[in-house]
């Protein structure tokens, strides 16, 4: 039995067509951002491609471009207010968010961050710190903290 497989438009491997997309923002390639994202809006992976650009916003900018977040929730809204209208310029949403993406400033911290928290939780266990037993915890009221403690520290 041959492996499932979902061909786009031109008959590429819609996953290749994915990764292609996703490198060529990291690499700011726009001409072939733009070529990728094309042939999956014509192939009808339009919800796709928002899916992926929406993760790529924190995955692939994330702090270098801290606004870009509110931006493309707003361009990805507009866009499906667009398709329930049946505005034909709809797909402009969509391609200024393939230039927002490809033309920002670029950081992997936020994705790192999430491995190394992940990794370190998993491996490693805190004590809670003492200056979070104050007047709010379970234990701090025990031991009689107060108003004044709590600004003391």
């Amino acid at each position: 039995m041959g492996q499932y497989q979902i061909k786009t438009k031109k008959s590429y491997d819609f996953f290749e067509v994915s990764s292609a997309f996703q490198k060529s923002i990291r690499r700011s390639l726009e001409r072939e951002a733009l070529y990728w994202a094309t042939e999956m809006m014509h192939s009808g992976k339009s919800k796709y491609l928002w899916k992926r650009m929406l993760v790529m916003v924190v995955e692939d900018i994330g702090i270098a471009n801290p606004s870009l977040p509110q931006t493309a929730w707003a361009l990805h809204n507009m866009y499906q207010w667009a398709v329930h209208s049946k505005v034909r310029e709809k797909d402009l949403y969509t391609y200024q968010m393939v230039l927002l993406l490809v033309r920002s400033p670029k950081s992997r911290l936020t994705d790192w961050a999430q491995g190394y928290a992940n990794c370190n939780h998993y491996l490693h266990r805190l004590d809670i710190p003492e200056f979070a037993i104050d007047m709010h915890t379970r234990q701090g009221k025990s031991q009689g903290k107060n108003i004044d403690d709590f600004f003391a520290e």
